[in-house]
Parts: C-alpha cells; structure tokens; sequence
C-alpha cells in the first residue's frame, strides 16, 4: 500500500513510506544480528522485573492466576532478589491450592528479606491451609513484629 492510499484511509504514515523488503525474509544480512541476538541468553536486569510484577498483581486481582504466576516468573527471573515477586507469588500459589509452593516462595522472601511481615503472613496462611496451626500461630506472631 503506498502512502497516499494510506492517508486516503484516514491513517497517518508519520513520514514512514512501505518497507520494500519482506521482513520475513532472514537471509537479508541486515536482518541478522537482531537474529543473532535473539538467540542468545536474555541477560538478567533487576529495573525490567518491575512491569512483570505489576502485571503480576493485575491478573491475580483479576482471578486470572495462572497467567499472574507467569508474570511473577518473569519478575523473579529477572531480578532473583525481587523479595515482592516471592511473596506475591505465594500468595496466588495459596490461591491455587498449593500451600507447600507457596511456602518456598515465602521462605526465600523472609530468606533475602527476614523484616517482610507479608512473608511471615503469607506462610502462616499456608501452614493454616496445611493444617499446621502452631506454626501458623507463630508465623502470625513473627508478621506482626515484622
């Protein structure tokens, strides 16, 4: 489609004329290093795990829990430190059915931070739902000192 049909559509081309090339093709050697790339390793970057934790939240208010799992996944793979995306995520673990998920999450949020009172929270909840009530009680305990 050239520019002006564009334009006559109601569309802007913001300067932009049609790309001459199929961009599928990867033979085009100027295509290449994005190819290349793309096969590499994604290198770790702590400020990209912020969007996949607040997506994260979104969809888990939202009921959608299994695609909040997979955004806090990414958050955590990202920035392996990222104490809020543990314990976010052991929260929609606890949601899911699966208490004993949820408390590895929280142990490695109280691990890399022991101050997190939603970390103690949140592994009390699982102890409750695994019936382990002494140690939901002192969990409980430990979050409100937290």
């Amino acid at each position: 489609m050239n520019e002006r049909s564009f334009q006559d559509l109601g569309g802007s081309t913001f300067g932009l004329r049609p790309c001459p090339r199929r961009l599928s093709d990867r033979k085009n050697p100027e295509r290449q290093p994005a190819i290349i790339s793309l096969d590499q390793p994604v290198n770790r970057d702590p400020a990209a795990a912020r969007p996949y934790q607040g997506s994260g939240s979104i969809h888990a208010a939202q009921g959608n829990l299994q695609r909040s799992v997979k955004d806090f996944d990414e958050a955590i793979r990202l920035d392996p430190k990222f104490v809020q995306a543990y314990y976010s995520r052991g929260f929609v673990y606890n949601r899911l059915g699966q208490p004993l998920r949820a408390t590895e999450d929280f142990n490695r949020a109280i691990l890399l931070d022991p101050d997190v009172a939603e970390g103690y929270l949140g592994r009390g909840e699982a102890h409750a739902v695994l019936k382990q009530i002494p140690q939901a009680i002192e969990n409980y305990g430990e979050a409100n000192q937290a």
